[in-house]
């Protein structure tokens, strides 16, 4: 029955019932709630803590800690409730973890802020994979979800960082294109797998996926009702 369960009630069973490790094996690390965007599929009004970016004193400590038991971790997330690359330390703050032996650096983007110099910097600290959020095929649908970024600047962005990592001919970071299922942007999901799924390189580690955002507490009616139900 267990394996007939959605991937993420799967997962979060597994940590709750039967992880028995001294340590956490996945590491989220908020290195900023500040985000230059307000997508409609995040509940960012909901938040009340105060907005801002974590000193590099503390990232160090925690990663401090994380490399005493760097064996055992699987992966570290770099993001939250903000934009990562908003934070200026993000290039050091990875080459830092991957220094202590961090073997899996990730974190989740909008692709906004993604310009050449950005995407090299990125390659060159260490990360080992990036995945963007991008919600919408059409220019009036991506911009309707993602409200405050502009879809031409965001596609060119994912296209280009896909370039200049073939161009330094680096594996790493692996890329990720999630599409999130929602009442504006159903008509498009095949043209999104279809134009995606040619341009990453699967042999790399790259995909693209589709992730139904769940209705759990406090939060929004996110989720089109699915043919299944």
């Amino acid at each position: 029955m267990f394996r007939y369960l959605p991937a993420e009630i799967r997962e979060f069973c597994y940590y709750r019932f039967l992880w028995k490790a001294s340590f956490p094996e996945i590491i989220h690390i908020e290195n900023t709630n500040a985000c230059n965007a307000n997508c409609l599929i995040c509940a960012r009004e909901k938040m009340t803590r105060p907005v801002g970016f974590m000193d590099f004193s503390l990232f160090k400590r925690i990663i401090d800690e994380c490399a005493v038991h760097r064996a055992g971790i699987r992966e570290v997330h770099l993001h939250g409730y903000g934009e990562p690359l908003l934070d200026r330390m993000i290039f050091e703050k990875i080459r830092y973890a991957k220094n202590k032996g961090i073997k899996n650096v990730y974190f989740v983007t909008n692709a906004s802020l993604l310009n050449s110099a950005t995407a090299g910097a990125l390659i060159s600290a260490g990360l080992d994979r990036i995945k963007f959020s991008f919600y919408g095929m059409t220019k009036e649908t991506y911009e309707k979800i993602h409200v405050g970024l502009k879809f031409e600047e965001a596609e060119e962005n994912v296209r280009n960082f896909l370039t200049i990592r073939e161009q330094e001919k680096s594996r790493r970071p692996s890329v990720n294109i999630q599409f999130v299922p929602h009442n504006d942007n159903l008509k498009e999901k095949d043209i999104f797998f279809n134009k995606w799924g040619k341009l990453i390189d699967r042999k790399n580690g790259d995909c693209i996926e589709e992730f139904y955002l769940h209705n759990w507490v406090y939060g929004r009616d996110y989720n089109p009702k699915r043919k299944e139900d």
